[in-house]
């Protein structure tokens, strides 16, 4: 399933500019993220509940192959895209082709930063999502149904982000909206660990009717809305701007690289998850430290939006 992803990854994303407009691009990234989180999110819970039954295992390993048969068909409907670069040869050094490949993105700066700030925010998301049990049950005192209420929470705010994005940006390819996402994704982190209770909220683990039962959890789920619909907001356009502005005949590549750099920043964000929690650091403070990188990373992807706005001679 690994190696199927490894080559799936770069083509969903890549096959998009094939058969769209670039002003279709916003709206059909939305789709796909809001798809995704959606999906992992029914995977999650579907999951959860089919492994406690008796034949668990089959059952589940069933829905997977079901749905990569439903997934199989639908592929056999997506029109044929010609190869851009038919000559391309394949290097099967995957050290040497990974650093050339990364080398080359690195010449076009609008694209390496837009997979810099993609990669961010995987690592802020991955860690938020892989975090929440044990946020849940040491931090707050409650059970695994509050952590499938925070999942819910997270991936329909991923998804109405999302598309609320495409709403703004009407079909404009821009990093306009990205600053000013992740300003709000800031601001949203820094509300979630205000909301934060200093020690749980009872003494035995309390359900989801109890936690909503407290003015404090409504104050956290709402701080997480936020922090999940303003990183709807903030990816989509990166995503964007990465297939529109890489070359025709090295965007699969491109996007490749960017997979890299995700999982390279997603098992960065885990290992210092894991030295920070290993040094008695609270895990809503892990939380607040993201809040604090935030700020330079938002610096960092509005070069994006200067860039752009000079060569259009507009003011920055």
């Amino acid at each position: 399933m690994g190696a199927q992803s490894a080559f799936f990854g770069p083509l969903k994303y890549s096959i998009l500019p094939d058969h769209l407009e670039e002003k279709d691009l916003i709206g059909a990234n939305a789709l796909v993220e809001a798809g995704t989180f959606l999906a992992i999110l029914l995977g999650t819970i579907l999951g959860g509940i089919l492994i406690l039954r008796d034949g668990g295992v089959v059952m589940i390993s069933s829905c997977i192959f079901l749905a990569a048969l439903a997934g199989w068909s639908a592929s056999r409907k997506i029109p044929k895209a010609p190869a851009r670069d038919p000559s391309l040869k394949v290097n099967y050094n995957i050290v040497t082709e990974t650093w050339k490949l990364a080398s080359r993105v690195r010449e076009n700066k609008d694209v390496f930063l837009a997979i810099m700030g993609i990669s961010w925010f995987w690592l802020v998301g991955f860690t938020f999502l892989a975090q929440f049990p044990v946020y849940a049950s040491d931090v707050l005192g409650a059970d695994e149904g509050v952590v499938t209420l925070f999942l819910t929470v997270f991936s329909i705010g991923i998804a109405f982000g999302s598309l609320l994005c495409n709403k703004l940006l009407k079909g404009e390819v821009s990093g306009v909206l990205v600053p000013f996402a992740l300003t709000g994704m800031t601001v949203s982190i820094f509300a979630f660990w205000f909301a934060t209770p200093l020690s749980p909220m009872a003494d035995a683990l309390i359900g989801i009717t109890a936690f909503l039962q407290q003015v404090r959890g409504w104050l956290i789920l709402a701080g997480l809305m936020a922090v999940s619909v303003f990183g709807g907001m903030y990816i989509v356009p990166l995503y964007a701007i990465m297939q529109a502005w890489s070359e025709d005949s090295h965007r699969s590549r491109t996007i490749a690289v960017n997979n890299i750099m995700n999982a390279l920043f997603m098992v960065a964000g885990a290992v210092l998850t894991m030295f920070a929690l290993k040094l008695n650091m609270r895990i809503q403070d892990v939380f607040l430290v993201l809040a604090v990188f935030n700020i330079p990373v938002g610096f960092l992807v509005r070069r994006i939006v200067n860039h752009r706005r000079k060569e259009k001679g507009l003011p920055c």
